[in-house]
C-alpha cells in the first residue's frame, strides 16, 4: 500500500483531459494488483494505464530510456534505485518528497519535488511538463548531471556493497 500507485492512476483522467495521448506504464507486481485494475476501470482509464507486472532489471533502462516522465510517490520513501536509475537515463522525474528524496533531487533543478499538499496537484503538475518540452528536457538533463556527477550506477553500487561485505567478513574472520 506505501507505494501509492493509486495516486498516479487517479492523476490520469486531468492528464488525459489536457494530454489525450499521454499513458502511464506501471513495472512491478504484487498483491494489489486487483485493486489497481478496479480503480482503471472505475476511472475509465483502461486504455491508458498499462500493468507491466514483474520486470526484469535487465529490462529498466530501456523502459526508463522509452519514458517522456518518471512518477514516484510513495508514502516512506522515494529514494531508491528506480529514481537514481531514472535520472541516469535522463528521464524527467516528479516524486513526492518525503523520506530523503532530498538527498538525489533538487526541486526544480533535477526534476519536481511535491510536497504532501501538492499531492492532490499530482495531475496538473503531470500536464504541465508535458505541455513544455523544454522544462521537461532541462529536469531531465539537470536529473542526468546530477546523477552523472554524484550517483552510482545500480550495478556499480551493487558492486561497492558487495565488496564492502566480502572485506567485512574476511576482516572477522582474520579477526
Amino acid at each position: 500500500t506505501w507505494k501509492r500507485l493509486d495516486r498516479a492512476i487517479g492523476a490520469m483522467p486531468t492528464v488525459i483531459e489536457r494530454i489525450p495521448n499521454a499513458r502511464l506504464v506501471i513495472g512491478g507486481d504484487g498483491p494489489l494488483r486487483k485493486d489497481l485494475e478496479s480503480q482503471i476501470e472505475q476511472l475509465e482509464v483502461s486504455e491508458y494505464v498499462t500493468l507491466l507486472g514483474s520486470i526484469p532489471h535487465a529490462r529498466v533502462r530501456e523502459l526508463h530510456n522509452a519514458a517522456d516522465l518518471f512518477l514516484t510517490v510513495q508514502d516512506l520513501t522515494n529514494l531508491g534505485n528506480q529514481i537514481m536509475e531514472a535520472m541516469h537515463s535522463r528521464t524527467c522525474v516528479i516524486a513526492y518528497d518525503i523520506g530523503g528524496t532530498q538527498c538525489v533531487m533538487r526541486d526544480d533543478e533535477t526534476g519536481l519535488l511535491l510536497t504532501e499538499d501538492e499531492l492532490g496537484q499530482l495531475g496538473e503538475r503531470i500536464a504541465e511538463l508535458f505541455e513544455n518540452d523544454d522544462r521537461r528536457q532541462e529536469l531531465a538533463e539537470g536529473a542526468f548531471q546530477f546523477a552523472q556527477e554524484n550517483i552510482w550506477f545500480w550495478d556499480e553500487r551493487l558492486q561497492a556493497e558487495i565488496e564492502l561485505v566480502q572485506d567485512l567478513v574476511a576482516k572477522k574472520r582474520t579477526g
